[in-house]
């Protein structure tokens, strides 16, 4: 890849996150942000990275512990609301704008360098992945989660995808094989335990589901722009509404569903 097309996606990829309303997607996150941070047994003045803070819910459950923490994000949108709630809490975090590939800290620099459904999102992967254990000290933990393929999150962006015509490279996809999560950190001398867990989405309704969706993920709003633009974007939300359907665990008219993810806890070496 070379530096124009890095650039390229550096850029789409702070379009796409700067839209919509992370804040919402990230209420539906949170027990993930809460297992990650638990998992990593965080506790008072640990010193904690979290890649790729959006609105801020890991550096949160981490600073409640009592640790110091800073938020890394390439778009400072969301930025306001972490500091409000932080304050609403009597706590403090420190928020900073910077590419999960190129940290702005010294080797080591961090006891624990966390991540949830972020750093999958990077163009380079291994990449990633050396930068989170650069800035880990030696015997810190580096802590992440990653959604599982086959499961509607995966099956959706997968269609999304197809109709965008971005199949080439790495996909955060990738990360929801174990193996492949594994290999990424062990070459960078983090030897991972992985675990699969479901996040428990809920609406009142499909609609309501689709709605959210739609107005809330950064992902969809600019994808939508995109294949509109395209004329493809009607047949794509068809197969994504399907999709949708077919996943929908409730009978009562509402929108049930446990999306699979790994979580992935390791220290490194």
């Amino acid at each position: 890849m070379d530096d124009t097309e890095l650039e390229r996606r550096r850029s789409a990829s702070r379009e796409m996150w700067a839209a919509g309303h992370y804040p919402t997607v990230a209420e539906h996150l949170q027990p993930a942000a809460e297992r990650v941070v638990a998992a990593a047994d965080i506790g008072p003045g640990d010193r904690v990275l979290d890649v790729g803070t959006g609105s801020g819910a890991v550096a949160l459950a981490a600073a409640r512990r009592g640790a110091d923490v800073v938020g890394i994000d390439q778009v400072d949108a969301w930025f306001d609301v972490a500091r409000d709630r932080a304050r609403a809490a009597g706590m403090h975090v420190d928020l900073v704008v910077g590419d999960a590939e190129e940290v702005p800290s010294g080797d080591g620099a961090f006891d624990a360098v966390l991540s949830s459904f972020a750093h999958i999102f990077t163009p380079r992967h291994d990449v990633v992945a050396a930068e989170m254990a650069r800035v880990c000290r030696r015997g810190g933990v580096v802590a992440c989660t990653t959604w599982v393929g086959g499961g509607e999150v995966s099956e959706s962006l997968a269609v999304i995808e197809r109709y965008l015509g971005s199949d080439d490279g790495p996909s955060y996809d990738d990360w929801g094989d174990p193996t492949y999560l594994r290999d990424r950190f062990v070459a960078h001398g983090v030897d991972m335990t992985v675990e699969r867990h479901v996040i428990a989405w809920r609406f009142g309704s499909p609609q309501a589901h689709e709605a959210f969706l739609l107005t809330a993920s950064g992902p969809y709003r600019t994808v939508r722009e995109a294949l509109e633009a395209k004329g493809v974007w009607a047949r794509a939300w068809t197969e994504i509404r399907e999709i949708d359907r077919q996943a929908n665990q409730a009978g009562d008219g509402s929108y049930e569903l446990d999306q699979p993810y790994l979580l992935a806890v390791g220290r490194r070496r």
